[in-house]
Parts: structure tokens; C-alpha cells; sequence
């Protein structure tokens, strides 16, 4: 299974291939410079990732530097008069958790999932 928290810069997909990950990660770093794209338009779609928000899921705390990312991204969204619509879940589930559990159907992923939802 992909994981961008995982594998930087060059992965496989099931084994079909390689492709860079970084295109997948650059608004980490290039979020402030992508505002003057959206600068036309009312409202904007984001994904918060559960696996950089909670990498290890509910037993190894939040990583701070996601939510001061989000934070600033969500306010400057709003300063613009933009509209964020959260995304909780876009096909990033922690590695830990996908290997913990065994993915979505594993007894405590509801619980994971949950206290995600509150951070």
C-alpha cells in the first residue's frame, strides 16, 4: 500500500512501476504561493491527512507542525473570502493503523477513526 509518509521521493505501485511522490506533497511546502490560483474562486476543497495529523494514530499524539500547517492554510483561505470544504479521508490511512488493524474492517478502527474526527 502507497503511504507518502513513508516513501518520499520515488515509490512503486504494487510493484506495476515508479513515479515521484513529491507532486503529491509539494503544497506541504508551496501552499502560500498556490494562493494567487485560487484567488478567483469562492470556496475550496482540502484533504487534511490523517497519516501527517496522526501518524501513529491515537497512541502517538498529534503532530503539531500539521496543525499549525491546516490552521494557516484554513485562515488564509478565509481572509481571501474562500470557503474550505474538509476532506477527513482521501484514501491516507496511517501506515501504523493499516498495519495495526489490518485497514478498515479491523476491531479499533472506528476508535482511530473518531478521535481523528475530534483532533
Amino acid at each position: 500500500m502507497f503511504s507518502p509518509t513513508r516513501s518520499l521521493g520515488r515509490s512503486t505501485m504494487g510493484g506495476t512501476g515508479t513515479w515521484r511522490t513529491t507532486i503529491t506533497t509539494v503544497s506541504w511546502k508551496t501552499w502560500r504561493s498556490c494562493m494567487i490560483w485560487v484567488s478567483s474562486v469562492n470556496s475550496y476543497i482540502l484533504s487534511i491527512s490523517w497519516a501527517r495529523l496522526l501518524p501513529r494514530g491515537r497512541l502517538g499524539g498529534v503532530n503539531s507542525a500539521a496543525i499549525a500547517f491546516y490552521d494557516r492554510l484554513i485562515a488564509a483561505l478565509l481572509e481571501k473570502g474562500i470557503e474550505p470544504f474538509v476532506t477527513l479521508h482521501h484514501f491516507d490511512l496511517p501506515h501504523e493503523l493499516e498495519t495495526r488493524y489490518g485497514g478498515w474492517l479491523g476491531a479499533g478502527m472506528r476508535e482511530e477513526f473518531d478521535y481523528y474526527a475530534d483532533v
